[in-house]
């Protein structure tokens, strides 16, 4: 196990703690009704079907993985981990609610973890590069410092 694999399993257990049964709406809005949260796997109901579907707690745990490592995914790339990939996105959305963003793209959906952070480099000799840094939300940019070392 992988520290992504150790991290997932850390924030299924702790959501399926205190998600027992509720309502996941999708991330264009549509509501499916969790009906059960067993140890091995989840049931639920879409809004407008009739038949209980199930994914089990394996493939959600390593979705969460793969969106853990990746840090931002696609709605079509979860599709690898269940065929109901627009319910595994709305729980991964509750799950990450307060660090995780959803967005509509022209390519479809994308679930992006915040603090994902562009980090420049070279504009630490130039002021209106600086600014610029600051203009742009930045808090530092990289320092480029001259190597000291023995050239072998």
């Amino acid at each position: 196990m992988n520290h992504f694999d150790v991290k997932a399993r850390e924030w299924e257990r702790r959501f399926f703690k205190r998600f027992a049964s509720g309502t996941v709406e999708t991330g264009l809005g549509r509501i499916n009704l969790v009906e059960s949260v067993s140890p091995k796997q989840v049931h639920f109901r879409t809004q407008h079907g009739k038949g209980s579907h199930g994914i089990s707690r394996e493939r959600v745990r390593a979705a969460i993985a793969f969106f853990l490592y990746r840090r931002t995914t696609m709605r079509k790339s979860l599709e690898q981990f269940n065929k109901f990939s627009s319910f595994l996105m709305g729980l991964l959305q509750i799950m990450f609610v307060e660090i995780a963003k959803i967005r509509i793209t022209a390519k479809g959906l994308r679930l992006s973890l915040r603090g994902t952070r562009f980090t420049p480099a070279g504009f630490d000799r130039d002021v209106r590069g600086l600014e610029l840094v600051r203009s742009w939300g930045q808090r530092g940019a990289l320092q480029l410092l001259p190597f000291e070392g023995r050239q072998v």
